[in-house]
């Protein structure tokens, strides 16, 4: 047994790593050790879940190989050859695709911007899968993670394999012939895609187009967001359930309506498979499912039998085979985990009598192996969901998936379709009138936070012995382990509460202000400031901010509710995102001066009807969990609203920080009362570094050792301003930049503290 899994580590590893022209052979190899080894198959199912969990935990290292040298200018204009390498999307004015070069076989990601409907249909034309191209453009730098928590884009094109990103110009110089098979499958599907569009509400046409094409677009952000809340989102993936319904229904329709054979039904079925996941968008899961549907029938076919979980490890290989990277999709990941975990815990799943039993067993056993992961991608679970899955999921089953189906077979009768459709519509918006009902009673997530290493490893050994325990039914064990377990959950969550730390976060999101304020013991949480950002066009305000930046630092950080939010003048680059913040984030106190907008408090208070406003000013002081603030300014009404910028004054370990705003250098130099008895350790610079604040006399008043700059990366007003940078270097202070080193972090203790830089802090003054 020993040789065979030394050999069965080697070959996985071989499969993976080398180049893909012998991906064949290796997979051939590995297929006749897995086949004729003289092993127990559950041990062939350990090792490819271990090897997959040694992925998801290193695939950040891993994808260090592909790391991006990020430009802030593009490249000259670049001519590229090769093929397009991916299904061509179009969402609102952009175009992307993958493309394979020929000389350097690279694989790059293509992205084009259009005008208007003329431009993209002309896109249309040219572009297909498949096609043979010659792209004119230049290379464009990729945006990096620049905040804790925050989303990855680089590392996201690295574990796909790609190195690089490519705009196209928007001259006629692009140039592309033939397609491929796979062309033809995508056409189909948007032409079914039209159809069903024409003929139906635009809440089924979204449902269908989402649970029976694997497109979730015309889905609302809210929907979206309220099922992935509840551990709902493998429903809006096709996956198992999707291919199990569709394969039933051929059978029922062709051997019952037709009168085929079983036999003749099975060949057609072996034909459409392969074609299904790229008619589902595919997806991992729908992938998954339907190559392991293809073999099972293919082996009844031929009467050849092999246990489920060998076959299921035949497709967990030949999928990595066909495209390594594919083990860095959280989509396969899951997918493939969770099936594993089922099918291995059989007997606890067949000693079930009732059927509500072995559902609630399922989605219990789905949540626990897959929530440390879970929590490392996205900081938060819903205990409840494991009750909501059980309700929902039969739902889903018995009525959604088998309407679509049957809405398929009579697109063509006219007067059956309106009918089916009203139908579908009354019964769904009811039923997500129910979710949305228990969400607003039941819907608070544990926000628990990113966890490390050392707590997944842990939780996994306590998640294995609560599950041998349950298997051999004994009770007593499972209860007291699981209970353990519980705690251990209970315990990452509280983990805040025990922290001697406290920390200070000048978050980068762009040229704005959101600064977070974590106080030791978690006594509070306070955030200064929430710029927000427009939409491209500059009409009207977006949700990007928080959305990106904002909300995945506070779950990264666990923190499901803020104390207070300090807002110190209502421009929009230190307010923008207030409105999306109450919305979401509960919040205790708003503070702000007198002179703040009245409108705009009003306006909070509608969006949050529990929010205390609390007005201060000049000379008071005012304390937040326990920690006292000194309010330096405003003391009156000025006309221009970043001089009515509340400016506070505290320690933190031993340093003080002065949070300054927009504040004008006029305004700065006033402040001479504090200065004759206090000091300033870290200043926040005001204004982003503009000449208009940071005067000479301020700076010899207040001498700080270190300097916070919250500013936009190439932002298009120049800051901060050379002067201003001038002036903190030749008093030697240590110049810390939103734009040039991301996110910046104080970490403090009661007398002590160290600042880091989420970028590399690779300029010392």
């Amino acid at each position: 047994m020993g040789i065979f899994l030394h050999w069965y580590v080697i070959v996985l590893v071989i499969v993976i790593m080398i180049p893909s022209a012998y991906h064949v052979l290796a997979f051939l190899l590995l297929l006749f050790l897995l086949v004729y080894g003289r092993w127990r198959w559950n041990v062939s199912a350990f090792f490819i879940c271990s090897i997959m969990v040694c992925f998801v935990i290193s695939s950040n290292a891993f994808s260090n190989i592909n790391r991006f040298n990020e430009s802030s200018d593009l490249t000259e204009k670049t001519v590229l050859h090769g093929k397009i390498a991916s299904e061509v999307t179009y969402e609102s004015n952009l175009i992307t695709f993958h493309f394979l070069e020929t000389s350097t076989k690279q694989k790059l990601s293509i992205i084009s911007f259009y005008d208007d409907k003329k431009d993209m249909e002309e896109w249309r034309q040219s572009f297909k899968t498949g096609s043979t191209c010659r792209l004119s453009g230049a290379f464009q730098p990729i945006s990096s993670q620049r905040n804790p928590g925050q989303f990855n884009f680089q590392q996201y094109l690295a574990d796909q394999g790609i190195s690089k990103q490519f705009e196209l110009s928007q001259d006629k110089e692009q140039y592309c012939q033939g397609s491929s098979m796979e062309q033809f499958i995508y056409d189909l599907r948007n032409s079914l895609k039209s159809q069903v569009k024409e003929k139906v509400d635009p809440l089924t046409f979204a449902w269908f187009n989402a649970l029976m094409l694997g497109d979730r677009e015309a889905l609302s952000d809210d929907t979206v967001r309220l099922f992935q809340k509840w551990n709902l989102s493998h429903l809006l993936a096709i996956s198992g359930l999707h291919v199990g319904l569709i394969i039933t229904y051929f059978y029922l329709m062709f051997v019952y309506i037709f009168r085929l054979t079983i036999d003749k039904v099975t060949v057609w079925l072996c034909f459409f498979l392969p074609i299904y996941p790229l008619l589902a968008g595919s997806a991992p899961s729908v992938w998954r499912a339907s190559i392991l549907a293809f073999i099972i029938l293919l082996l009844q076919r031929f009467r050849i039998q092999i246990p489920f979980i060998q076959t299921l490890s035949i497709v967990f290989l030949l999928l990595v085979c066909m495209d390594p990277y594919i083990v860095y999709s959280l989509a396969f990941q899951f997918s493939f985990i969770v099936t594993y975990a089922i099918v291995l815990s059989k007997k606890i799943l067949i000693a079930k009598e009732h059927t509500f039993w072995g559902m609630l067993d399922i989605s219990l056993i789905s949540l626990l192996v897959i929530l440390p992961i879970q929590l490392q991608q996205f900081y938060e679970f819903q205990p409840l969901s494991i009750l909501v899955n059980v309700l929902v999921i039969p739902y889903f089953t018995f009525f959604v998936l088998p309407f679509f189906l049957f809405l398929l077979f009579v697109l063509a009768l006219p007067f059956l379709v309106p009918l089916l459709d009203r139908l579908f519509v009354f019964v769904h918006t009811e039923m997500l009138n129910v979710l949305i009902y228990i969400d607003q009673f039941f819907g608070d997530s544990w926000v628990i936070g990113y966890i490390s290493f050392v707590s997944l490893l842990l939780y996994y050994f306590l998640c294995i012995l609560f599950m041998i325990f349950f298997e051999k039914n004994d009770k007593r064990k499972a209860f007291i382990i699981g209970g353990i377990l519980v705690c251990f959950l209970i315990c990452m969550k509280l983990s805040p509460y025990i922290n001697p730390y406290g920390s200070i976060t000048m978050l980068d999101i762009g040229q704005g202000d959101a600064i977070i304020i974590e106080l030791p013991y978690r006594k509070g949480v306070y955030m200064i400031d929430a710029g927000g950002t427009m939409t491209n066009d500059y009409s009207e305000s977006s949700d990007r901010n928080f959305k990106q930046i904002i909300e995945p630092y506070l779950k990264y950080r666990g923190i499901d509710q803020l104390d207070a939010l300090v807002l110190t003048h209502a421009d929009h680059d230190h307010v923008g995102s207030v409105p999306y913040l109450l919305t979401h984030i509960p919040v205790n106190y708003l503070i702000t001066s007198p002179y703040f907008n009245k409108e705009l408090v009003n306006r909070y208070k509608e969006i949050s009807p529990h929010l205390i406003h609390q007005k201060v000013q000049a000379k008071e002081y005012m304390e937040l969990g326990g920690h006292p603030f000194l309010i330096l300014h405003p003391d009156k009404k000025e006309e221009n609203a970043n001089e009515n910028s509340l400016v506070l004054h505290s320690e933190f370990g031993g340093l003080s920080f002065l949070f300054t705003g927009d504040l004008g250098a006029e305004n700065e130099e006033g402040l001479e009362y504090l200065f004759s008895d206090s000091k300033v350790d870290i200043l926040k610079v005001a204004h982003h570094g503009s000449n208009t604040s940071t005067s000479d006399i301020f700076l010899d008043k207040i001498n700080p050792q270190f300097a916070f700059i919250s500013v936009g990366k190439d932002n298009r007003y120049g800051h901060p301003h050379h002067e201003v940078i001038s002036r903190l270097e030749d008093r030697n202070v240590y110049i810390f930049r939103t734009d040039q080193h991301g996110a910046i972090t104080y970490k403090f203790t009661k007398r002590s503290g160290t600042i880091s830089t989420f970028l590399p802090y690779d300029k010392v003054n």
